[in-house]
Formats: C-alpha cells, structure tokens, sequence
C-alpha cells in the first residue's frame, strides 16, 4: 500500500517525510478550502463541513480510484484531519501515541535481547 510507513521503509527517512508532509498538506488543503468557501456564508456549519472534508480526505486516501481502490492506512491523514478540526484531541492523540511505540519498543528490545 502506499503510505508514509512503507515509504519510510522503502526509500527512507527523506522520502517518508515528504510522503507525511504531503499527507498533512493534503488535509490542510481540504480544511482551509472549505473554510474559505464556506466561512463567510455559513459560520455556524463550518465545523460540521470540515469535519466532512477532513472525511472525505481519509476515504480518498484510504481507497484511491486510480489505484483501484487500495491506497495507504490513512494514520498520517487521520491525526492531520483530527489536529486541524480539534488540536487539543490532536495533542493528546500524539502523547498517547508516543507513549505507545515507547512501550512496544522496549518490550520488543526485551525479547531480541531474551532471544539472542
């Protein structure tokens, strides 16, 4: 599939970070497009209407037509979509996150270590 965790694993730290950042851009593109069509005309939905584009990002990210419907995992788009919508869910998102790989990686460190 594509997506930033295989093109950091394919081609490397440099490509993953572009692949991420378009992901995050992608996002921010819908947000800021939706809030600036809509935001003048309709204040009171514009939350409601991004919360539909950021939708509509991770299914087309998710399940791209031009690549017959299998595309990335969509976890970049969906932490950028939620981060733009609710920054504070977006904050504690990532500090759950963080602490999660944290934990998985030392048991992992562990068990090379037992095994070994």
């Amino acid at each position: 599939n594509s997506g930033t965790t295989n093109a950091l694993r394919t081609m490397g730290t440099k490509a993953g970070l572009i692949v991420f950042l378009g992901d995050v851009f992608k996002c921010l593109l819908a947000m800021l497009l939706v809030g600036f069509l809509f935001g003048s005309s309709h204040p009171e939905a514009v939350y409601l209407l991004k919360t539909w584009a950021f939708a509509g990002v991770v299914l087309g990210h998710d399940y791209p037509f031009y690549m017959g419907f299998r595309g990335g995992k969509g976890v970049a788009v969906m932490f950028a979509a939620i981060w733009f919508v609710e920054w504070r869910a977006g904050v504690v998102i990532l500090v759950l996150f963080i602490m999660l790989v944290t934990v998985i990686m030392q048991r992992a460190e562990k068990k090379l270590v037992f095994y070994n």
